[in-house]
């Protein structure tokens, strides 16, 4: 209500003002988020049902692209307007060209996986960049998702967060959290995201994650941040010769979303979101004795049927987020077409049921690349794809 109240406030001072500035650094609770005249301030965000909305109550599709570099680099890894490749180097003119495109597509999210060594150490000043990389977002009206794809700095992917050098134990992890929330709760387009793939590998380490997850929204909250927070575990994989998984128990058959029911959390401003991530290998049957990965959209359909997609979007009316998906670019012939037809299928499957999703990635080079490398970021196959049906 409080929220509702400071925009109708802002809504009365643009109209006597005609300026945007001064009332937008107010609502970032004293960020300056610097406005080109062109954009609107940008809205902090809720969660109802299975919506996300924003402080005028309208809902808000979190739809964009996955950006990497900050895995290996406090600065991230860009691409020029003219397609050369800068690493290591926060260039705002650069960050911004790469922005205005990915905003041009029709993108309005930007999920950034990073280095956890990076934000306790603040490397290079990375907590700075990430500040600079929200108010460039914010001046275009876009959202960052901010996670941790691993702990230690040169190690490989790490499923868990701890134990790790950086992170040794659940209470590390947690107090982590407290202090990005601490510094980042006034940047209103900055969502928290817990972990990227945790995936525990047994039911004893899967409750103690959900233990120290719900002791991490405890401790955001009492920062008194109200930024969305992102909560991931199992993603899909899964044999749909089976038919429907259990809703609230794991499934001999694969992975499934039964997670979100079995470990219910608690978020005392009810700001949660549930993702997980989705790839063509997740969804497979057996045609005379060889597994088919698959691709056509009512096969797709029935696959997250079975995977409790659909249950936990109409039946626990909860908000659900596609945080990576992307054909695999380095399959050729009749194998890639099957990808890209995935892609664009599982695509327009998520908007038919009203989901979030973040393409896999902006880069362009790599198995899932959405880039040629030519100027001005022209997209590639997979990039027409995910570019036409934003714009739709």
């Amino acid at each position: 209500m409080q929220n509702t109240k400071l925009y109708v406030l802002f809504i009365i001072l643009v109209m006597l003002t005609g300026s945007f500035f001064p009332v937008t650094a107010l609502l970032s609770n004293n960020v300056t988020i610097r406005n080109s005249g062109t954009v609107l301030p940008i809205l902090p965000l809720h969660v109802e049902g299975r919506y996300i909305k924003n402080s005028l109550g309208q809902i808000v599709y979190l739809r964009g692209i996955n950006k990497h570099g900050f895995e290996g680099s406090p600065y991230g890894d860009w691409q020029t307007p003219s397609g050369s490749i800068v690493w290591s180097t926060f260039d705002p003119t650069i960050v911004a060209a790469n922005l205005d495109a990915m905003k041009s597509w029709g993108m309005n999210t930007v999920r950034c996986y990073s280095c956890a060594e990076f934000w306790i150490n603040n490397t290079g000043g990375h907590r700075e960049v990430v500040k600079q990389l929200a108010v460039l977002l914010a001046e275009r009206g876009m959202y960052l998702i901010y996670t941790f794809w691993r702990a230690d700095y040169g190690a490989p992917q790490q499923n868990l967060p701890y134990p790790t050098t950086a992170i040794p134990n659940a209470t590390a992890f947690v107090n982590l959290w407290s202090n990005i929330a601490n510094e980042l709760k006034g940047y209103p387009n900055i969502i928290f995201s817990l972990w990227n793939e945790p995936e525990p590998p047994n039911e004893t380490v899967r409750a103690e994650w959900f233990t120290t997850v719900q002791s991490c929204i405890n401790a955001i909250r009492e920062t008194g941040a109200t930024n969305l927070i992102i909560v991931q575990s199992d993603g899909i994989l899964y044999n749909m010769d089976y038919g429907q998984a259990p809703t609230n128990s794991p499934s001999p058959y694969g992975d499934t979303l039964w997670w979100i029911e079995a470990y219910p959390l608690n978020d005392s401003l009810g700001n949660l979101v549930y993702e997980f991530h989705n790839y063509r290998g997740g969804l497979h049957k057996f045609v005379n004795g060889t597994r088919v990965d698959v691709w056509e959209y009512d096969d797709l359909k029935k696959g997250f049927q079975y995977t409790l997609v659909e249950y936990v979007l109409f039946n626990l009316n909860k908000p659900l987020i596609v945080g990576e998906i992307g054909p695999n670019m380095w399959s050729t012939g009749e194998e890639l077409q099957h990808e890209l037809q995935f892609y664009q299928n599982a695509l327009q499957l998520f908007k038919d049921w009203e989901m979030n999703f973040i393409g896999f990635w902006w880069w362009p080079a790599g198995t899932y690349a959405h880039l040629t490398g030519n100027p001005n970021y022209e997209p590639n196959q997979a990039g027409q794809i995910l570019k036409s049906a934003l714009s739709r």
